[in-house]
């Protein structure tokens, strides 16, 4: 039996869903070849076996047939399972009716399928390139969704400084009026002072986070990191 490399040392997890032994067989070469002892290989040789192999994978390779199922309504069933490896499909032909259909099925790639049967073939450029692609878009949505959450708490931040602003403002205008009573005995002077003093404060740094806040809504895709010194100005 083919020793496995350790799990902390894997790179890649690769399924192949071939049920010629021999196809199967000429497939994984040149995936040893480009990954080495970093790549472990999955076999598969039906579509219900395909189905169900549990994730995590990092691609799946289905050949044309499968079982008396095409390679393209397995990639339609994956995809429906919400299995989200990146899977390459092998095809017959090249036509562009055969790879749209593979697209729409939910293939990353469609290769034909005698390419990849051959000395130098291009699956592995064509799988790290998929790869590549597919882990660039989740980094894209995770940075699209780190930006909708910042937007969403930057239009929080405006609100608040809007709506505390104007009773922060009425505070300090009913303190300093009632300190102009000289009747108010010297504590609730005191206790006024006091309140127009931590009110003016609490106002001022109101208005700093406010700044900070229009600082960061600013366009500034290539500009300097945030200065919170001279965005509180």
């Amino acid at each position: 039996m083919e020793e496995q490399p350790a799990r902390d040392q894997i790179a890649l997890t690769v399924l192949i869903v071939e049920p010629d032994d021999v196809r199967a067989a000429l497939l994984a070469p040149p995936l040893r070849t480009r990954w080495g002892g970093r790549l472990q290989l999955q076999r598969a040789r039906t579509a219900d076996e395909a189905l169900a192999i549990s994730p995590p994978l990092e691609a799946t390779i289905i050949g044309p047939e499968v079982g008396g199922m095409t390679g393209l309504e397995l990639t339609r069933q994956l995809r429906q399972a919400e299995r989200e490896e990146v899977i390459i499909l092998l095809t017959h032909d090249e036509q562009e009716e055969t790879l749209t259909a593979a697209i729409r099925a939910g293939a990353d790639e469609a290769i034909l399928d005698v390419l990849c049967l051959e000395p130098g073939t291009a699956l592995p450029h064509v799988l790290n390139l998929a790869i590549e692609r597919r882990r660039v878009a989740r980094q894209v949505a995770a940075l699209h969704e780190q930006a909708t959450r910042l937007a969403a708490a930057l239009a929080a931040g405006r609100a608040m400084v809007h709506e505390l602003s104007s009773p922060l403002t009425l505070i300090v205008g009913t303190a300093e009026l009632l300190l102009a009573h000289e009747e108010l005995p010297t504590s609730i002077t005191r206790q006024l002072t006091l309140i127009s003093e931590q009110a003016i404060r609490l106002n001022d740094l109101l208005q700093q986070f406010g700044r900070l806040v229009r600082y960061a809504e600013r366009p500034s895709p290539v500009g300097p990191m945030l200065d919170l010194a001279d965005a509180s100005r």
